[in-house]
């Protein structure tokens, strides 16, 4: 999905956000969590978080561009899933899009996209609204940024952002949740158009579950078979 469709699906969504709201939405785009989680100081959070009211209809995944999505907290999906679950695969996507290097003038294009779909009037608010956002921004040296107080009071956003190889693999994720807790040590094949894709699909899995995984590089020799190309 391009950048373009991405910024109608939020504005459709979310009608009363604001310029902060977007540019929050760009740079997780662009960076993902990128920064530390502590698992086990995670999973408390996202349990209180779960515990808020169920909105039906609400998808597990919301894409937020460049393969990388939101897991919807308040989903019905993610009301039966196991808060550890989610939680190591949090924690092991921020630890994989801190390692991956991005380059600062995606975020510049994502902004212009946002510009420029600010002047055709996606938006509620005026283009001369979002380049002073944008403008204040840059001029404040730029960085991650909170929700803003209205899209918080108004939408009570409850989510995690993903990485894109956790949301491509995410059903295999669960599965091979379930087979650890049962006792069983789940065996990974991973095909990929290069091997740096490879490593880093192996770098999340063994971050989400430790030595409980193994890698082969026989299909039939798995019992999970992920195709890690991203796009």
């Amino acid at each position: 999905m391009e950048f373009a469709e991405i910024l109608k699906f939020h504005a459709n969504k979310y009608p009363d956000l604001t310029p902060q709201d977007v540019i929050k939405l760009i740079y997780q785009s662009v960076y993902g969590c990128a920064h530390y989680v502590d698992a086990g100081r995670a999973v408390e959070y996202i349990r209180q978080e779960m515990l808020g009211e169920e909105r039906s209809g609400e998808p597990l995944f919301e894409p937020i561009g460049n393969g990388r999505a939101r897991l919807m907290l308040n989903s019905p999906e993610a009301k039966a899933l196991s808060p550890e679950l989610i939680a190591n695969i949090f924690a092991a996507s921020a630890q994989l899009d801190a390692d991956i290097s991005c380059k600062d003038n995606e975020l510049d294009e994502l902004i212009a996209i946002f510009l420029n779909e600010a002047k055709n009037g996606l938006f509620k608010f005026s283009l001369k609204d979002a380049e002073h956002f944008v403008d204040s921004y840059r001029a404040s040296g730029g960085g991650a940024v909170h929700h803003s107080e209205q899209y918080r009071d108004i939408y009570a956003p409850a989510y995690r952002v993903f990485s894109p190889i956790a949301v491509k693999s995410f059903e295999v994720c669960k599965l091979a949740h379930e087979m650890i807790k049962s006792g069983r040590e789940p065996k990974i094949a991973l095909h990929g158009a290069d091997e740096n894709t490879i490593e880093q699909a192996k770098q999340f899995f063994s971050s989400a579950f430790g030595n409980s995984v193994h890698f082969v590089t026989e299909s039939y020799d798995a019992e999970f078979f992920v195709n890690v190309n991203i796009k």
